[in-house]
Protein backbone atom coordinates (compact mmCIF):
# COMPACT_ATOMS: atom_id res chain seq x y z
CA UNK A 1 0.00 0.00 0.00
CA UNK A 2 1.44 3.26 -0.98
CA UNK A 3 2.11 5.85 1.84
CA UNK A 4 -0.69 8.04 2.20
CA UNK A 5 0.94 11.25 2.87
CA UNK A 6 4.48 12.78 3.18
CA UNK A 7 5.85 14.88 5.48
CA UNK A 8 7.67 17.82 4.23
CA UNK A 9 11.48 17.99 5.70
CA UNK A 10 13.23 21.16 5.93
CA UNK A 11 16.03 22.88 7.49
CA UNK A 12 15.12 26.40 6.82
CA UNK A 13 11.55 27.51 9.14
CA UNK A 14 11.47 30.60 6.81
CA UNK A 15 10.28 27.98 3.94
CA UNK A 16 7.15 26.60 5.89
CA UNK A 17 3.94 27.95 4.06
CA UNK A 18 2.78 31.13 6.65
CA UNK A 19 -0.53 29.92 5.43
CA UNK A 20 -0.22 26.93 7.48
CA UNK A 21 -2.19 26.24 10.26
CA UNK A 22 -2.19 23.00 12.85
CA UNK A 23 -5.69 22.53 12.30
CA UNK A 24 -4.89 22.14 8.70
CA UNK A 25 -1.80 19.22 9.31
CA UNK A 26 -2.47 15.86 8.83
CA UNK A 27 -2.87 13.73 12.36
CA UNK A 28 0.82 12.47 11.84
CA UNK A 29 1.77 15.76 13.43
CA UNK A 30 -0.32 17.26 15.50
CA UNK A 31 2.11 17.39 18.74
CA UNK A 32 4.38 20.42 19.25
CA UNK A 33 7.92 19.36 21.08
CA UNK A 34 9.89 22.29 22.66
CA UNK A 35 13.43 22.06 22.83
CA UNK A 36 14.19 25.08 25.97
CA UNK A 37 17.79 26.12 26.41
CA UNK A 38 19.17 29.06 28.42
CA UNK A 39 20.19 32.25 26.32
CA UNK A 40 23.96 31.46 27.04
CA UNK A 41 24.21 28.03 26.24
CA UNK A 42 24.92 28.68 22.14
CA UNK A 43 28.32 30.62 21.35
CA UNK A 44 26.61 31.74 17.95
CA UNK A 45 23.18 31.17 16.15
CA UNK A 46 24.56 28.82 13.99
CA UNK A 47 25.13 26.37 17.03
CA UNK A 48 21.38 26.84 16.76
CA UNK A 49 21.37 26.09 13.53
CA UNK A 50 23.66 23.17 13.34
CA UNK A 51 21.96 21.33 16.02
CA UNK A 52 18.45 21.75 14.17
CA UNK A 53 20.33 20.33 11.28
CA UNK A 54 21.72 17.53 12.93
CA UNK A 55 18.08 16.69 14.45
CA UNK A 56 16.34 16.66 11.14
CA UNK A 57 19.20 14.21 9.80
CA UNK A 58 19.30 11.59 12.05
CA UNK A 59 15.36 11.83 12.61
CA UNK A 60 13.91 11.88 9.28
CA UNK A 61 10.49 12.64 9.05
CA UNK A 62 9.77 12.21 12.13
CA UNK A 63 9.89 15.33 13.27
CA UNK A 64 9.58 18.84 11.43
CA UNK A 65 10.63 22.14 12.33
CA UNK A 66 8.24 24.40 13.47
CA UNK A 67 10.51 27.58 14.43
CA UNK A 68 12.93 28.82 16.59
CA UNK A 69 13.03 31.85 19.18
CA UNK A 70 16.24 33.08 19.95
CA UNK A 71 15.94 35.56 22.96
CA UNK A 72 18.97 36.57 25.67
CA UNK A 73 16.73 35.14 28.52
CA UNK A 74 16.55 31.63 26.54
CA UNK A 75 16.56 30.12 23.31
CA UNK A 76 13.65 27.28 21.52
CA UNK A 77 13.66 25.13 18.96
CA UNK A 78 9.96 23.48 18.23
CA UNK A 79 9.29 20.65 15.77
CA UNK A 80 5.98 18.73 15.03
CA UNK A 81 5.96 15.31 15.61
CA UNK A 82 3.73 12.25 15.66
CA UNK A 83 4.84 10.78 18.89
CA UNK A 84 6.96 13.28 21.23
CA UNK A 85 8.69 10.80 23.21
CA UNK A 86 10.05 8.85 20.80
CA UNK A 87 11.28 11.94 18.86
CA UNK A 88 13.28 13.02 22.00
CA UNK A 89 14.56 9.92 22.56
CA UNK A 90 16.07 10.05 19.28
CA UNK A 91 17.17 13.40 20.13
CA UNK A 92 19.11 12.35 23.30
CA UNK A 93 22.00 10.85 21.88
CA UNK A 94 23.01 14.15 19.77
CA UNK A 95 21.85 16.42 23.06
CA UNK A 96 24.57 13.90 24.92
CA UNK A 97 27.42 14.33 22.43
CA UNK A 98 27.12 18.43 22.52
CA UNK A 99 27.08 18.60 25.90
CA UNK A 100 23.28 19.94 25.65
CA UNK A 101 21.42 17.16 27.58
CA UNK A 102 21.72 18.84 30.77
CA UNK A 103 21.01 22.24 29.57
CA UNK A 104 17.57 21.54 27.67
CA UNK A 105 14.06 21.10 29.01
CA UNK A 106 11.91 19.19 26.45
CA UNK A 107 8.19 19.34 27.24
CA UNK A 108 5.34 18.61 24.31
CA UNK A 109 1.59 19.58 23.49
CA UNK A 110 -0.89 18.90 21.30
CA UNK A 111 -0.72 21.82 18.83
CA UNK A 112 -2.94 24.21 19.71
CA UNK A 113 -3.00 22.94 23.41
CA UNK A 114 -2.18 25.52 26.22
CA UNK A 115 0.36 23.44 28.83
CA UNK A 116 3.10 21.57 28.12
CA UNK A 117 3.61 18.34 29.69
CA UNK A 118 7.94 17.75 30.75
CA UNK A 119 9.89 15.05 29.58
CA UNK A 120 12.97 15.94 30.31
CA UNK A 121 14.66 16.58 32.55
CA UNK A 122 12.42 13.73 34.30
CA UNK A 123 10.17 15.33 36.50
CA UNK A 124 8.99 14.88 40.32
CA UNK A 125 5.44 14.28 40.33
CA UNK A 126 3.15 17.63 40.35
CA UNK A 127 5.41 18.98 38.63
CA UNK A 128 4.95 17.96 35.25
CA UNK A 129 3.35 21.12 33.09
CA UNK A 130 5.08 24.19 32.19
CA UNK A 131 3.77 26.95 30.47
Amino acid sequence: MAALLTLRRSTDVASRDPGTSFATLPPIVRYQLILRFQGDTFDAFEDIVELESALLERLGELILLDSRDVGSDECSIVVLTADPVLAFGGMRAILERRGLLEAVVAAYRPAGAKDYTVIWPEASPGDSNMA
